[in-house]
């Protein structure tokens, strides 16, 4: 895996979020605007300051490029991941739940190595 992060770490905003309960733990439905480039050679995460973009290998047929699309960011991230918008389309919106601050400090644990 290859992920990219143009801009400043402190630069990329979240294109939304809706604050929920669960389990008597406070966290963020964060959602983040997607591009996906289904049958890529690689699986590449390409993080910009309006979207991320995701370079998947897998075809866009019988939901295939969606699943490693949860997959992956699920394996990144290591948080539940859904997709929001965009079932059958190449932009799509997608939800993180956690906090604000676990966002964040995943996205600089991200930028700060390869993976």
């Amino acid at each position: 895996m290859h992920i990219l992060i143009s801009p400043p770490r402190s630069a990329i905003k979240p294109s939304g979020m809706n604050n929920c309960v669960t389990g008597g733990r406070n966290f963020i439905m964060i959602k983040v605007k997607l591009k996906v480039i289904p049958n890529s050679s690689r699986f590449k995460l390409d993080i910009t300051r309006a979207y991320f973009k995701v370079y998947l290998q897998n075809p866009p047929e019988k939901g295939k490029a969606n699943s490693e699309l949860i997959k992956q960011l699920t394996k990144i991230f290591k948080i539940k991941i859904i997709i929001l918008q965009g079932y059958n389309s190449k932009n799509k919106l997608v939800g993180f739940e956690l906090t604000q601050k676990e966002f964040d400090r995943k996205i600089n644990e991200i930028g700060s190595s390869e993976i």
